[in-house]
């Protein structure tokens, strides 16, 4: 499995776990060694190809075809994997199905992270666990837990304890999308300028 699919695995601390959203299956196939694990899609064909890849590995995995959790039989002590999807995508998914969202979350998207994390903890969780890894891009892998605690405007953006190499490769993007805003956008520029002075002022970058 890649990198990406290691970490995610690592952080299940749950005797069952759905993979929702399996897509070829490969992390339910390796989870399965270890766990009880459902896996699913609201895609019929990747339903079809997690399967043919359960058969052929002799794993141990119910594959169903669920659009989101709407479908899935969850306990509240079981661990919900949404992995390679968009953070508005993922937010639909929980809150379309609320009720069935259990005690853990696990979480990979794509883009988007600070809206995802507000939107989550806004849905009575924390951060428990963050990971950052970078292979040809970063990936943000994050497990949630039922409970309560603040954060700020920070925590939210980068995460409450980032890398100083995530930071700095967020703070370059912010700089090169400065020089790109027409200087008659002179609030969006304010605005921008704020956020870097912020990163700087926090990080300790200066």
């Amino acid at each position: 499995m890649s990198k990406r699919l290691e970490t995610l695995e690592s952080l299940v601390d749950t005797k069952k776990v759905f993979d929702v959203g399996c897509d070829h299956g490969l992390l339910a196939i390796s989870l399965s060694k270890n766990h009880e694990v459902v896996a699913s899609d609201i895609s019929e064909a990747c339903v079809i190809k997690t399967k043919a890849n359960v058969e052929e590995a002799k794993a141990k995995v119910n594959v169903l075809q669920s659009d989101g959790l709407k479908e899935l039989d969850i306990n509240k002590s079981d661990t919900v994997i949404i992995a390679g999807m968009g953070a508005y995508g993922v937010i639909k998914i929980l809150k379309a199905s609320i009720d069935k969202v259990p005690n853990t979350l696990i979480i990979q998207a794509n883009n988007n992270y600070d809206i995802l994390r507000k939107e989550v903890t806004n849905l009575g969780y924390y951060i428990d666990i963050e990971k950052t890894l970078y292979l040809n891009r970063w990936y943000v892998i994050i497990r949630f837990k039922k409970g309560i605690k603040k954060y700020n405007k920070m925590d939210y953006l980068l995460g409450p304890d980032p890398s100083k190499e995530f930071v700095l490769f967020n703070l370059k993007n912010y700089q090169n999308t400065l020089k790109k805003i027409p200087y008659r956008y002179f609030i969006k520029r304010i605005k921008i300028k704020i956020l870097i002075h912020n990163i700087n002022r926090v990080y300790n970058l200066h």
